[in-house]
């Protein structure tokens, strides 16, 4: 007959007990941090450019690598915004044919913060993203996202009818847009990013000191 060892608290050596509390903190903080440590590495090397979107007009296929693929019903645009300055602004352009697209906002924890579009339907406008510490007004055509990080991922994925409907599709994506708050404030829709590439090409990587 086996019997079980005493695991109880009484029967753990000071040592063993210290041990036990390390090794459930590592897991802890191991659960905790992975995936900031994805999203840090996917900020420098990945399908996205600071506050500017990487767009993907083409169908992907296995051998791509940028982002989640592959994907053979969507083209995508990727933006790694920055939120420690100021807010960053999405625009989700008004569409004159209906046609199915989201646009997901996932946190620095790879949590979904908010989605737009999808089956909720088009949801038009401006939106500005604005991290955990912003307090500032904005105008008022402008719809708020607060975010509990400073940093997060936008995904832009617009529905691709086959090879034909392509460049329609291309043009859809094309309408949403990406800027600093101030760069809308400035210069609306006007607004292009010097920076701005498609995916499949690597961006010139800017730090932040």
């Amino acid at each position: 007959m086996t019997t079980t060892p005493d695991v109880s608290a009484d029967a753990l050596t000071d040592v063993s007990a210290w041990e036990e509390d390390a090794y459930t903190l590592g897991v802890q903080a191991v659960l905790w941090g992975y995936p900031m440590a994805c999203y840090a590495r996917a900020s420098e090397a990945g399908p996205s450019h600071v506050n500017v979107f990487r767009r993907g007009p083409m169908l992907t296929a296995a051998a791509d690598r940028d982002g989640v693929l592959p994907n053979g019903v969507t083209i995508d645009a990727f933006g790694w915004l920055d939120l420690r300055d100021e807010p960053v602004v999405v625009h989700v352009p008004v569409l004159t044919e209906p046609r199915w697209y989201i646009v997901q906002f996932g946190d620095t924890f790879d949590e979904v913060a908010t989605n737009l579009g999808g089956v909720n339907g088009p949801r038009a406008g401006a939106y500005a993203v604005c991290g955990p510490r912003f307090d500032g007004k904005l105008p008022g055509e402008i719809t708020v996202i607060h975010l509990r990080t400073r940093q997060c991922m936008c995904v832009v994925r617009v529905f691709v009818d086959g090879e034909a409907d392509l460049p329609d599709a291309a043009e859809v994506l094309d309408g949403f847009r990406l800027m600093p708050l101030s760069a809308y404030l400035r210069e609306g829709l006007g607004y292009r990013s010097p920076e701005e590439v498609p995916l499949g090409v690597s961006p010139r990587r800017r730090r932040r000191r």
